[in-house]
């Protein structure tokens, strides 16, 4: 497994095919990394693979359902084997459903946890032998799981998407004791409202919001940070708005 396949640097992108995971993964094309994107836009993934490939490096589009243990697996195998290592992860996959808690079904609360902790928590478990050889490689790798403001104030009408996201906020504190130690920083990130098609439902201009691309600078940064230096948390607000860091928002 210590064969390098690739001199540039390697991430793996969940949920790339729009919003935030697209413009984390177009940061990380043109910042020249070697990608294995995903999502549920299976015709948009080919179509994003075929433009960020004209940055010149590799670009894999990987169809997988992530509510799904043998897809992830397999998502994250075909990434080792094409790069040997994984230098960056982003967990970006996910969604919620807006509707008060008693009018959500089983099916709708199951998949909401399923994409946004769940899928997290097992890419993960199946990335930590690439992110190994990535700090065997470089001295370091990084994993940044895509949170938001809900899962640090629990919001009406996302009680499940909330408690998902504040899932994951636990789950990336407790990586970093468990793995920090050796080389491997992750890192939530945790937006207020985000500038993309899921943010319609709040009527609230797009220049009011926080950007994608934001996110995305924030991506780049952490990679390039000295080994020993973790970041944990990131949160992005805007001033006022849904979703803003006040709980009653």
């Amino acid at each position: 497994m210590t064969e390098q396949h690739t001199h540039n640097p390697t991430a793996l992108v969940t949920g790339a095919t729009g919003g935030i995971g697209q413009a984390i993964a177009e940061a990380l094309a043109a910042a020249g990394y070697d990608l294995t994107i995903t999502g549920r836009r299976q015709d948009r993934l080919v179509t994003l693979a075929e433009e960020l490939g004209r940055h010149g490096t590799q670009v894999a589009s990987t169809p997988a359902d992530l509510t799904k243990e043998d897809e992830i697996e397999s998502l994250v195998a075909a990434h080792g084997s094409a790069y040997g290592r994984m230098d960056v992860m982003v967990n970006c996959a996910g969604g919620g459903i807006l509707a008060g808690l008693g009018r959500q079904k089983t099916r709708h609360i199951d998949l909401q946890l399923d994409l946004n902790l769940r899928s997290a928590v097992l890419v993960f478990q199946a990335g930590l032998p690439w992110l190994r050889e990535a700090v065997a490689v470089r001295g370091h790798a990084n994993v940044v799981n895509v949170s938001s403001a809900a899962g640090k104030h629990g919001q009406p009408g996302l009680t499940v998407y909330s408690a998902a996201k504040h899932g994951l906020v636990g789950f990336t504190e407790a990586a970093n004791a468990e793995f920090g130690n050796e080389g491997i920083r992750s890192t939530v990130l945790c937006p207020g409202l985000v500038d993309t098609p899921l943010a319609a439902a709040y009527d609230t201009p797009g220049e009011d919001m926080v950007q994608p691309r934001d996110l995305a600078t924030a991506v780049l940064w952490l990679a390039q940070l000295s080994p020993r230096c973790l970041i944990p948390e990131i949160s992005f607000l805007p001033p006022t708005g849904p979703l803003s860091g006040d709980g009653n928002r």
